[in-house]
């Protein structure tokens, strides 16, 4: 009878295992699917950004989106950080710059976005990325090729960030 019941039990047992398992493995597919949709979106708000920097409006559209991304309540602006600055999102801010060093308006908002992107405080793995990225090559250039602004003072905020990454 004992064992009979022990036998039970254990099926039971296997059988809720199965069960949680299979769960598991369809929240990560869920998980990774989002993940996915997410890099893809990151991904054209970049690309737009990097070949149309000249369309004003289009421009402001998208550095408002990636804004967004990497703003609180998002729940995913870590990750939403780390995407933007491996699909060369660093980069396509240094052609906006270069494309629009007399916009004051656009320059403070790459600069809020580069901010942004460093994390408050300053997320050591991302600011590695940055980093690795060139992204303080963009924020030097950025500094020196306009006069003192508004903007100067996020610039010179990211590059003490930078200095404090241990």
């Amino acid at each position: 009878m004992v064992i009979k019941l022990y036998i039970i039990l254990m099926n039971k047992l296997t059988d809720k295992k199965k069960e949680a398992e299979l769960r598991y493995e369809k929240l990560k597919q869920e998980k990774e699917k989002a993940l996915r949709q997410k890099h893809e979106t990151v991904k054209g708000i970049v690309d737009t950004i990097k070949n149309k920097p000249k369309f004003i409006k289009l421009l402001e559209y998208s550095l408002h989106s990636m804004d967004t991304m990497i703003t609180p309540p998002n729940k995913d602006i870590r990750i939403n950080s780390k995407v933007i600055i491996q699909e060369q999102g660093v980069e396509s801010l240094k052609i906006v710059t270069d494309n629009n060093l007399s916009n004051e308006q656009i320059i403070t908002k790459v600069c809020i976005i580069l901010s942004k992107l460093l994390g408050e405080p300053i997320d050591k793995e991302i600011a590695l990325i940055f980093i690795e990225k060139a992204g303080h090559e963009l924020v030097f250039e950025m500094i020196f090729s306009k006069q003192p602004s508004d903007s100067s003072v996020y610039l010179v905020k990211i590059l003490h960030s930078l200095a404090s990454v241990p």
